[in-house]
């Protein structure tokens, strides 16, 4: 995975991917070449290219062409790319989902449903597809029965953590209780069930 990779190699390592030309033409933006390799080794990933695409590079021009087809490509098959991606994760997601008698925690089977989360909610959660698909974080939807394809809670889950819940506007949870009885009630029996620590709900934190 590109994360373990960026986390196990130092910065000097990089070299190991460039011939003398590229290092010298690196040496004076650094962190530039490093963040653009870093896009490219995602893009790499993202399309399964691992055994097809050659590493090595004559200078950060043609390191910036590589990468920029590749992000056209990858940009031609996102939809297809980040439904799989989303697909791989239904197993987990399904260990915390919930249905009670009024209210449900449920998962987003697609990135669409994100995209439209957020429109109707009137906060960000589509900016979280891409950090959904690669598993840096999980979202929730919380609904009633009754209403189950109407949105009323947005829900972030990492690490066991509740990170942020918010309703229409980014409202918090109790706000939403004034007009949904029972939905904190509720909510709190979810985390408490699912063990997830949620004491700093009404925080808004962006994707990552």
């Amino acid at each position: 995975r590109t994360d373990e990779f960026l986390e196990n190699y130092h910065p000097n390592e990089y070299t190991m991917y460039l011939n003398p030309c590229a290092i010298a033409s690196a040496i004076d933006y650094p962190k530039d070449s490093l963040v653009l390799f870093s896009d490219y080794l995602n893009l790499v990933e993202s399309l399964n290219f691992e055994n097809h695409v050659n590493l090595k590079f004559e200078n950060n021009e043609e390191l910036q062409r590589m990468h920029d087809e590749l992000s056209r490509i990858y940009n031609s098959k996102k939809f297809e790319i980040e439904q799989k991606a989303f697909e791989r994760h239904y197993e987990d997601w399904d260990k915390l989902t919930l249905k009670g008698d009024i209210y449900s925690v449920i998962y987003p089977k697609t990135p669409y449903d994100l995209l439209v989360e957020g429109q109707k909610q009137h906060h960000c959660v589509g900016a979280f597809i891409n950090s959904v698909s690669r598993g840096n974080t999980s979202i929730f939807f919380l609904r009633k029965n009754e209403e189950i394809d109407k949105p009323l809670l947005t829900i972030e889950v990492k690490n066991g953590e509740v990170r942020q819940a918010h309703g229409f506007g980014n409202s918090n949870i109790e706000e939403l209780e004034e007009t949904n009885n029972g939905i904190v009630e509720f909510f709190n029996n979810w985390a408490n069930t699912k063990k997830l620590d949620h004491n700093s709900i009404n925080r808004m934190l962006a994707a990552i």
